[in-house]
């Protein structure tokens, strides 16, 4: 029942971000990776984020959204060259104070990217999918998963909705 609630309440904070004020043009050059794992999974991720920009992305601004509990690593292995900005997100923080979520889901909105990549295999819906949910990019990629981070109730909401 709880956890029921919690959803309920992320779904209503998720729908308010995404109330645009002031529409922008979408910015066709711009990708969103999003990568909210621990640190063992951003140290295998590392080497992909080069050959990704050398072989998808050569022509296009980076922008990452990653685990604030890494930031320091991504700065000293100098991961940078290719992302043109970094959003941090404090995961913690992010399921329990709601106007945090709200600010940072509403930043998300107002990238104005066209495409989202999410990299999270196993996605979760209050912190994943939420993100790319809220993104107002007009192509949204991401892993079907293994639901693993998925509240049993909400299973059967799971699957390929990005």
């Amino acid at each position: 029942m709880l956890n029921n609630l919690k959803y309920l309440v992320y779904e209503v904070v998720l729908f308010i971000s995404k109330i645009r004020r002031n529409r922008q043009s979408l910015d066709k050059n711009t990708i969103l990776l999003v990568k909210t794992d621990e640190l063992g999974d951003y140290i295998l991720f590392r080497n992909y984020i080069q050959l990704f920009c050398d072989t998808f992305a050569f022509d296009k601004k980076i922008i990452l959204i990653g685990n604030d509990l890494w930031r320091e690593f991504f700065i000293e292995f100098d991961d940078r060259p290719k992302i043109i900005t970094t959003y941090w997100i404090n995961k913690k923080r992010f399921k329990r104070e709601m106007l945090y979520r709200y600010k940072f889901l509403q930043g998300i909105n107002r990238l104005n990217v066209e495409i989202a990549i999410n990299f999270v295999y196993s996605r979760s819906l209050r912190i994943d999918d939420a993100i790319l949910s809220a993104s107002s990019a007009t192509t949204k990629i991401g892993y079907l998963g293994d639901g693993e981070n998925v509240v049993h109730i909400l299973k059967k909401y799971f699957g390929n909705k990005l």
